[in-house]
């Protein structure tokens, strides 16, 4: 739902419009933010991340858009994630972010997604939720 609303639109033509050619397919990037460094990495995190992968996948022909799951580990150097965040939300390709299982992020990584609209699904037990300003 989150991501077909970002790519519905109209398939009708009124009578007398000509038919335009088809738009360009449209690729959508969803982050997937993760703890390489964690012990549960291969037994948990990558499971969980490419069952992602595999549901966005699949649902990719309903949606009409291609979606990247595109990684984002959070033992990165705080400069760098910050840089990699600030991408994703200057990116209009970029829709949501899903929080890996065991992923603790900084309150201050939770709430630049959250100013930057993101719409973030946790999959980790430990993460906290940051108060909106």
């Amino acid at each position: 739902m989150l991501l077909g609303s970002c790519t519905r639109g109209s398939s009708t033509h009124p009578a007398g419009t000509p038919e335009r050619e088809p738009s360009p397919p449209v690729t959508l990037v969803v982050a997937f933010l993760r703890d390489a460094s964690h012990p549960a990495f291969v037994s948990r995190i990558l499971p969980a991340e490419q069952g992602l992968r595999l549901a966005l996948d699949r649902a990719e022909a309903a949606l009409g858009a291609a979606v990247v799951v595109e990684p984002v580990d959070l033992d990165a150097e705080p400069e760098d994630l910050a840089a990699r965040l600030d991408e994703d939300a200057a990116d209009p390709a970029a829709v949501a972010a899903v929080l890996g299982p065991e992923a603790v992020p900084d309150l201050d990584v939770m709430a630049a997604l959250a100013d930057a609209g993101f719409p973030v699904v946790s999959l980790s037990s430990a993460a906290q939720r940051p108060e909106r300003t």
